[in-house]
């Protein structure tokens, strides 16, 4: 009966270890879990594929373009036309222009001016602000300002040539629309009016594309410049980051 009741206590032990240490191994596990989930959730250029522009993740990397620190400017005369002209094809989404002589009406998909004033707005904002600072001396104390600033500039060129690839994709349509209308054998004919109206459309077009190239690689000199001063000039965690930057990069 002693040795049935020994039996009995072991067993009982025996399952009470097992079961703790089943909870240890849970609770190990969500915790692995809950860490990964976290570094995958967490905001960082340095992840794989992270300066990828989509059109599903466009407007989330153009909100990080804004910084209360920033020193805001006036938009030049022909930013403001840009943004003007931007807004208005957006509030319009897709123009449809009636043909002469023909059954055929031309659709003009204008989907690519979606983000298109807001882009120009804070990508001179980020432009202008590291145009200051690569000209002046940085200070040690605003570090993380131009860590910031560093992201922000190469983002805002990523966007840039994301929007300039976008706006491309589409004047290469409307080339091709504007080609028939000049091919007297072309039976696709449209109004003075109408045509003076896709070659406007087409100039600024051709006017965005260009702007967004020239504004990309300043952006893109601008980041560069920022990383180096950084590294020169903001002290010893200027240099930690400079080589946490191209140890990530590969370099």
């Amino acid at each position: 009966m002693e040795q049935l009741r020994v039996i009995v206590i072991v067993l009982v032990i025996v399952g009470i270890l097992v079961c703790i240490n089943k909870a240890t191994q849970g609770s190990s596990s969500r915790n692995k879990s809950a860490a990964r989930r976290h570094t995958s959730n967490s905001r960082s250029y340095s992840t794989k594929n992270s300066r990828v522009v989509t059109n599903q993740n466009f407007a989330e990397k153009l909100r990080t373009l804004n910084d209360v620190d920033d020193v805001r400017v006036q938009a030049s005369p022909q930013q403001q036309r840009m943004i003007s002209e931007a807004r208005n094809y957006h509030a319009r989404k897709k123009r449809v222009y009636a043909t002469v002589s023909s059954k055929e009406p031309i659709g003009i998909d204008l989907s690519w001016s979606e983000n298109l004033a807001e882009l120009l707005e804070a990508t001179e904002v980020v432009y202008t602000n590291a145009e200051m600072n690569c000209n002046r001396r940085l200070v040690s104390e605003r570090f993380n300002y131009y860590r910031n600033l560093h992201y922000r500039s190469f983002t805002a060129a990523d966007l840039c040539h994301a929007k300039r690839e976008e706006i491309w994709s589409h004047l290469s349509s409307l080339r091709k629309i504007i080609a028939r209308l000049n091919d007297r054998s072309d039976s696709l004919r449209v109004d003075r009016s109408t045509y003076d109206q896709l070659i406007a459309l087409r100039t600024t077009m051709y006017d965005l594309v260009d702007y967004l190239g020239k504004r990309r690689d300043m952006l893109n000199m601008q980041t560069a410049t920022i990383r180096d001063k950084i590294r020169n000039e903001c002290g010893e965690r200027g240099q930690r980051w400079y080589n946490e930057l191209m140890q990530r990069a590969g370099k």
